[in-house]
């Protein structure tokens, strides 16, 4: 099995060959794939898993554009991806510090076993790129959050940055007109992370779809919910100004034998390769706010038997509990379902 310096080396050396100059210093190397040097090294040295994300660089890096030469980068990079994943994770539990086993990203394997219940509600706002996809770092976190809508669990993913499809054609439009400029590829950039993170949450979104229905009808829901920016009459992405990229907030509103709970949590995606799951007090965060971030999808699901709202449902969710703040303007970001039929 290749390792992944081993397909780092040949690509490089192939690139080479064809007359493309860079560097051999790992900095020089590292600025080419669009990473840091230090996580360059730890990458040849199998320190650290090989994420969607780096691979993606590696990939768009080699590649160019020729999308034959990228999937087979892809598939030599995503075989290594999994032999060194499974050799860290095993360096990890034998020695992790007891300090932070109860923020370990497997907590929400007991979380969604609290949850996953009719009658609880759970809305997920994702601001980074997600890590439970098939092919992703916890694809079983995935498995777990289907079992609860099986069970009875509504849950609602919110991706704030708007549609992909608006989302590209604002990447292209800033690259026909200030493409050649070097001040734009931030910008280029962060559109394209955008795009990236958009498709990333409707891929996991429908694998715990198929996986929740895979076995019948179930008890609960899931849907997902992307911000939509009306300018003018017409859809356009929200501004990067104001996007606030961070990490995944987690909203749960659920009951027991004992009490009814509202709870915030944060998965957390420190660099370079740990996760944490994350409970937040409302010394630091106020739930009520949290909430209202998911109106009127939470106050509509609270009013109508615990059902999430689509389609037209979500228009007279807008007219019954966001008046009169939510009276339409030309400017107003909403909600709307997106499905995969």
């Amino acid at each position: 099995m290749e390792t992944v310096a081993e397909i780092l080396t040949d690509s490089f050396a192939r690139i080479r060959s064809q007359g493309i100059v860079i560097g051999t210093s790992t900095s020089e190397e590292a600025e080419f794939l669009g990473i840091s040097a230090g996580h360059l090294s730890r990458l040849r040295n199998e320190k650290v898993p090989l994420t969607d994300d780096v691979i993606n660089k590696i990939v768009n890096a080699f590649a160019k554009g020729d999308s034959k030469r990228g999937d087979l980068l892809r598939e030599r990079l995503m075989r290594a991806k999994m032999v060194v994943h499974s050799r860290v994770n095993r360096e990890k539990l034998s020695t992790a510090p007891s300090l932070f086993s109860q923020y370990s990203i497997e907590q929400i394997s007991v979380f969604f076993k609290r949850i996953s219940v009719s009658g609880s509600f759970l809305a997920v706002d994702y601001r980074d790129l997600p890590q439970s996809r098939k092919g992703g770092r916890y694809p079983k976190l995935a498995l777990k959050a289907a079992e609860a809508v099986k069970n009875g669990l509504s849950f609602a993913l919110f991706q704030p940055f708007g549609s992909a499809e608006e989302l590209q054609k604002k990447e292209e439009s800033l690259r026909r007109k200030f493409g050649a400029d070097p001040e734009a590829k931030s910008f280029l950039d962060a559109y394209h992370y955008l795009y990236d993170l958009a498709m990333g949450v409707r891929e996991v979104y429908r694998y715990m779809k198929e996986e929740s229905e895979k076995d019948g009808p179930c008890k609960g829901s899931i849907v997902l919910y992307e911000a939509i920016r009306i300018k003018d009459s017409v859809k356009v992405a929200p501004s990067l100004t104001a996007c606030g990229i961070q990490s995944r907030l987690f909203y749960a509103d659920y009951s027991d034998s004992i009490r009814h709970y509202r709870e915030v949590y944060e998965w957390v995606v420190a660099h370079p390769d740990d996760d944490f799951f994350i409970q937040r007090g409302e010394a630091s965060i106020n739930l009520a706010a949290v909430r209202a971030q998911f109106s009127p999808i939470f106050n509509y699901w609270e009013a109508n038997e615990h059902k999430l709202p689509v389609g037209e449902e979500i228009t007279k969710a807008y007219e019954k509990f966001f008046s009169p703040f939510g009276q339409e303007t030309e400017r107003d970001i909403r909600w709307r379902d997106w499905s995969r039929k």
